[in-house]
């Protein structure tokens, strides 16, 4: 996202040699430490040996993992890249041989919707959707195999994965854009971003600049990309 962005007054010098720019999610849902997250320990849904699996198209399957939320225990989707085929067990039984859980992607979107999960699959991005919030990723890691498939958590604990401060192209650091990623990535969880407008209202993005003089100046985010 990007947010153009105003401070008090002061020196343009100063400001360009030591505007630092960090950010954090504020929310109002207690949101658990990344770092102690254990996917495989906290999922409830099927294990890869209990899966059902059809006969397959193609020579080789792409396998990943969504969970959802931040309660314990959280529900686990088993998602298969099958060629042109997309396999989604969107009711969590492990059965993936049943009618509505293959569709075709080429060439366009396909959704699969089940209670308060919504997942959706073309050739470039895997997104879902749980308790109001939408993440996706651009999905190149999967795995050959459901043993190793990667997790992706959706709805999970949110916080900026990246941002940076440019000025605006022939001005100084008194006009400058703040680009900002927010989403889900932490050890064993592969990296999820969620677009601003999908943020339920509890989440508010911030931006903190620190200068060299050690002030501070916090903005909220309002402009959306």
């Amino acid at each position: 996202m990007r947010s153009p962005n105003s401070r008090p007054s002061r020196s343009p010098r100063t400001a360009w040699l030591f505007a630092v720019a960090l950010a954090g999610v504020a929310t109002t849902t207690a949101a658990q430490s990344p770092a102690r997250l254990d996917p495989a320990k906290q999922v409830q849904g099927p294990a890869p040996e209990d899966l059902k699996l059809p006969k397959f198209n193609s020579e080789t399957q792409q396998y990943r993992r969504l969970i959802f939320g931040l309660q314990d225990p959280k529900p686990l989707v088993w998602v298969v890249v099958d060629g042109n085929d997309v396999l989604c067990d969107i009711n969590r039984n492990g059965d993936l041989t049943e009618p509505g859980e293959r569709k075709n992607f080429e060439g366009k979107n396909v959704t699969f919707e089940s209670d308060e999960i919504t997942v959706t699959y073309n050739k470039n991005l895997l997104k879902a959707t749980y308790d109001g919030i939408s993440q996706g990723a651009l999905f190149g890691k999967s795995s050959k195999t459901p043993e190793a498939a990667p997790y992706f958590h959706i709805a999970g604990p949110l916080a900026v994965l990246k941002d940076f401060v440019r000025n605006r192209l022939g001005t100084k650091m008194d006009d400058f854009l703040v680009y900002t990623h927010i989403g889900t990535e932490y050890p064993g969880v592969q990296r999820t971003e969620v677009r601003y407008e999908c943020l339920p209202k509890s989440v508010v993005p911030r931006i903190r600049l620190l200068y060299g003089d050690g002030t501070h100046f916090d903005h909220v985010l309002k402009s959306r990309c």
